[in-house]
């Protein structure tokens, strides 16, 4: 398993996680409401987590070029064992 990581952020209190950046269009908008992450950036960051065995990863987005959004996504071991799974399915 690889990951492309797009920074890495070292948290005093949470230690060593995750930074991944987007952009996307304001009719998205409502897909990032009340610090949700979409579903596939979730996947994408259950799977770096698996990968860096990192706790957390932190998802910035710029919606619209104009309005930043961010949100911290916990390690979900449930989630990362099915993906796991699946991946190996895939190949």
């Amino acid at each position: 398993m690889l990951a492309n990581l797009d920074g890495i952020i070292n948290d005093p209190q949470r230690g060593t996680g995750i930074f991944e950046a987007k952009t996307t269009s304001a009719f998205k908008q409502s897909e990032w409401a009340e610090d949700r992450c979409p579903d596939t950036y979730m996947l994408q960051l259950a799977h770096y987590l698996s990968v860096t065995g990192f706790d957390f990863a932190v998802i910035c987005v710029l919606i619209g070029g104009n309005k930043l959004h961010w949100s911290t996504v916990q390690r979900d071991e449930e989630l990362i064992s099915s993906l796991i799974h699946l991946e190996r399915d895939f190949w």
